[in-house]
């Protein structure tokens, strides 16, 4: 996949993005802002009931009603007018980049039926335009890796190739694990107050799709995002995706290149067994033939020998008893 193409997927995929941002922000917008109201009307009749007394039924009406708020995606505890909603076009465009890349947070989920089913129309579209977008950008990382591949034999040489290819794609993991773990980790650390373990556990849990959704990014209403922020996370999350792909098809490719030598060597050990064992039949048969035909020769010489020694009158043949006899 050449750079052009990789460009152009990228446009398709900026602009199906931004696509649906705009229809998941115009059809889930207005139940949002509705539910919001209600939460604030809720707030207010609570703040004025505190020095009543509730009844158990008006309790049980009052958490039905902010389960059901806290379900559509607002927070009742920090919702002020500068609140951030979860369906402006920033966070519509967040959404809709976590349905394609099947990540998922679950944070946040369409509410309306209308919603839910666009989602699904635009999920089996959306992912596998991500998937290409994907191979590319893999594909040019694995060029840039190539060159680095090429430099780094150039400089280290070892008797072990499969270990030296090891140790590349090691040195590529640490690359990959500063620039896509450790500085987005300490970015985090300091925009969304997190710890360093927490944003380690995120970007990690990110990256490989898991996404649980227990830390989202964006979600404290007393932080002033830029709307840069969002955006710059999910270059982050494609590019970074993209580069664990291509660790993993690198692993791939060591591994079947392994198991391929040792496939191979197995065959040339067996063809080397084979012509051994056809070798050491012919061998064996030749010397047990040699064997025989000694035995022979030296059975007719020992009886000319005695004979010999008899007509000499040198040693006298004594017979052998019946238990001496083989």
């Amino acid at each position: 996949m050449n750079g052009k193409t990789v460009g152009i997927i990228s446009f398709i995929f900026i602009i199906y993005l931004l696509l649906g941002a705009v229809l998941f922000h115009f059809i889930e917008s207005p139940n949002e802002l509705a539910k919001m109201e209600e939460a604030k009307e809720m707030r207010v009749e609570l703040m004025a009931n505190l020095t009543d007394m509730l009844t158990d039924d008006q309790i049980e009406t009052i958490v039905t009603n902010l389960l059901k708020i806290t379900a559509a995606g607002v927070n009742f505890l920090n919702m002020n007018e500068t609140s951030p909603t979860n369906w402006d076009i920033n966070s519509a465009f967040f959404f809709s980049g976590t349905v394609v890349t099947t990540i998922g947070f679950g944070n946040n989920a369409p509410s309306t039926q209308m919603g839910r089913n666009f989602c699904i129309i635009y999920a089996l579209i959306g992912i596998p335009l991500c998937g290409f977008l994907l191979t590319g950008i893999g594909e040019k990382l694995g060029i840039l890796a190539k060159k680095l591949e090429a430099m780094f034999y150039d400089r280290v040489t070892c008797g072990y190739p499969t270990l030296l290819r090891l140790t590349y794609i090691s040195i590529l993991l640490v690359i990959g694990a500063i620039f896509f773990i450790t500085i987005p980790s300490i970015i985090f650390m300091h925009v969304e107050g997190w710890k360093i373990s927490e944003s380690w556990y995120f970007c990690f849990i990110t990256l490989t799709t898991i996404g649980f959704g227990d830390y989202v990014i964006g979600q404290r209403s007393d932080k002033g995002y830029t709307e840069f922020y969002k955006w710059a996370c999910y270059v982050w999350i494609i590019v970074g995706m993209s580069f664990l792909a291509l660790i993993i098809s690198l692993l791939s490719d060591l591994m079947t290149d392994y198991a391929g030598k040792l496939r191979e060597e197995q065959k040339q050990r067996l063809k080397q067994l084979k012509n051994l064992t056809g070798k050491q039949l012919t061998r064996l048969g030749s010397s047990d033939k040699k064997g025989i035909k000694g035995v022979e020769a030296g059975y007719h010489g020992d009886e000319d020998r005695v004979e010999e020694e008899d007509r000499d009158g040198n040693v006298e043949e004594t017979p052998l008893d019946a238990g001496e006899k083989f």
